[in-house]
């Protein structure tokens, strides 16, 4: 009678486990379907399964060419998912370090966990003084119009380098 019990509770834990790993890959926390996606899951996995949601960081975000005469940079950057589950489309937008200046959007495709997209390259002229290169200040933000629930919405812009 023990053993039965016993393999009965197994069973039914399973088939529970089971079930919600259904509801959860058509579940989206904090956005829509298209932002965030659940990863397929065994029934196995399920009992170890912990949701850390995506997190977009610029990554390697740099000067790759400057303009002396004009003071136009050019510069490259890549986003990453560092988090885990997937993230929906966004857009990367390069702008002066203020915010003030937008030069120009990327669109960015879904990204699994993990994940990175780009190259992505831009010209920018953060400083305008003529014929002179002034002092540098852009950056770029990863999931600009805040469209990816991420876990840590904060570390989004990085400045190039």
């Amino acid at each position: 009678m023990m053993k039965t019990t016993w393999l009965k509770k197994l069973l039914v834990g399973t088939a529970s486990a089971l079930a919600l790993a259904l509801a959860l890959s058509s579940l989206s926390v904090g956005a829509t379907a298209a932002s965030n996606t659940l990863p397929p899951q065994s029934a196995s996995a399920v009992h170890n399964m912990v949701w850390t949601p995506p997190d977009l960081v610029i990554w390697e975000a740099k000067v790759i060419y400057v303009d002396t005469v004009y003071g136009w940079y050019h510069v490259s950057f890549k986003v990453k998912n560092q988090g885990k589950w997937s993230a929906g489309p966004s857009t990367a937008m390069v702008t002066t370090m203020s915010g003030t200046v937008k030069y120009g959007s990327h669109s960015v495709p879904k990204l699994a966990g993990g994940a990175t997209s780009g190259p992505y390259f831009d010209y920018v002229n953060p400083n305008p003084c003529g014929h002179v290169v002034c002092a540098f200040s852009a950056g770029v933000q990863a999931d600009y119009f805040n469209k990816v629930s991420e876990s840590k919405e904060w570390n989004n812009r990085a400045s190039f380098k």
